[in-house]
């Protein structure tokens, strides 16, 4: 999706177009095979003999999964601490930007 927004920032509505058609189509294309799913899983269980990853998580990344999520969770003033911040950092007036510093600013951006 990001490079829809880059090519439609840098003017090609036409290719944003097909970009947005041919994502269209990837994702019926998954809704459609998502009952197949199943089988699969069970095709490659039958194939490989055994699953290739362990089946209980081992406890020090159980320890750190739930250290990070409590960090997040008790700092979630964070981002409207950041978000306050950066008011102070907005320009005052809009930006006069051509299409070219436009699609050089997204894509800097992006990347």
């Amino acid at each position: 999706l990001g490079g829809i927004f880059v090519v439609l920032a840098a003017g090609q509505a036409e290719a944003a177009l097909v970009l947005s058609l041919g994502h269209a189509a990837f994702r019926m294309r998954q809704i459609l095979l998502a009952p197949n799913v199943i089988a699969e899983a069970e095709a490659l269980r039958a194939a490989l003999g055994t699953m290739p990853w362990p089946r209980t998580v081992p406890d020090w990344l159980y320890r750190l999964s739930w250290r990070l999520r409590r960090f997040e969770a008790d700092n979630a003033q964070l981002l409207h601490l950041l978000h306050r911040l950066s008011t102070h950092l907005r320009p005052r007036r809009p930006w006069r930007l051509s299409k070219r510093q436009q699609w050089a600013l997204t894509v800097l951006g992006v990347v």
